[in-house]
């Protein structure tokens, strides 16, 4: 039954992908005033995680940008879907990567990399495009989703041109298999932790937030230069990247320190295109008081 699911569900995304962008904007236009005007999807939490961010701004600023949020939304459901579709050159064209020689150098420095980006942008397009430009095996470290049809496709989907998606439990053993290649292994580090996570706490956008720590703790593990690439939206389907070295000595850094500093990349990065960030996601629901931290077993 389940094989039979993947393949109804993977030929309706399928079909979706064969249509024109312009026309896939067209009904993600449409899918805003369903999710927005008509059923006010997680609308409560958008404005509660905007408002504590953001206190400095008025409600009709705060409005503006959770107008943007909700088409952005929509969008990003659908260019991802068009992924499907896309072959490297249409990755390329859309994704521009301001700096890809940061990775070749590194790559000729014998370096494994630790990529820490964010749900920011179109991040499925965001490790297409940097498959695309490295010449290090690319790991994608991801969370299997619950309905197994769908986290199918969306693995297929993302090791297409030649990534190697890696389920979270299973990183370590990933990264001993491949560790005689040059790796560079994608996180996405602004995931809400569980308190059972190692993760720190930290004062991101105005307010305490818990932070995994655990690109630092591989880049320690593993000798690996950390990058952070924020992505910015140049237009619609239209994406820029900036690469930053965030240190390329990890045994040199004090503990925590990585990850204060691709933490405030993160923010840096928010608070250039606020928009553009997952804001329905409970991200801040830890409590510090109830929650503490715990890190680097």
């Amino acid at each position: 039954m389940q094989r039979v699911l993947y393949w109804v569900q993977w030929m309706a995304f399928r079909s979706l992908s064969l249509l024109p962008l312009p026309l896939l904007y067209g009904i993600s236009s449409l899918m805003n005033v369903i999710l927005y005007r008509l059923a006010g999807y997680r609308k409560t939490t958008v404005r509660e995680n905007l408002k504590k961010s953001f206190p400095e701004k008025d409600a009709v600023a705060l409005l503006a940008i959770e107008k943007q949020f909700y088409q952005w939304f929509c969008d990003q459901m659908i260019e991802t879907i068009k992924t499907l579709d896309m072959q490297p050159e249409d990755i390329l064209k859309r994704v521009e990567v301001e700096n890809p020689e940061l990775f070749h150098a590194l790559h000729a420095q014998g370096r494994h990399v630790i990529f820490v980006g964010a749900h920011h942008g179109n991040w499925e397009w965001l490790h297409k495009a940097l498959t695309l430009h490295l010449r290090h095996l690319h790991l994608i470290i991801y969370k299997p989703l619950n309905n197994a049809p769908i986290d199918e496709v969306v693995k297929e989907m993302r090791e297409k041109f030649g990534a190697l998606a890696v389920p979270m439990k299973q990183i370590f053993k990933a990264l001993e298999t491949h560790k005689q290649t040059l790796h560079c292994t994608f996180v996405l580090g602004d995931q809400s932790p569980t308190p059972h996570n190692r993760f720190l706490w930290l004062n991101l956008m105005n307010q305490p937030t818990a932070v995994y720590t655990g690109a630092e703790e591989l880049a320690r593990k593993y000798q690996a230069a950390v990058v952070y690439g924020s992505m910015y939206l140049k237009s619609r389907g239209h994406y820029g990247v900036r690469l930053q070295l965030v240190t390329d000595t990890p045994e040199s850094e004090a503990q925590g320190e990585i990850t204060r500093k691709h933490a405030a990349c993160f923010e840096a990065q928010l608070k250039e295109q606020p928009a553009y960030w997952l804001w329905s996601h409970r991200r801040w629901k830890l409590n510090p008081n109830e929650h503490p931290a715990h890190a680097f077993a």
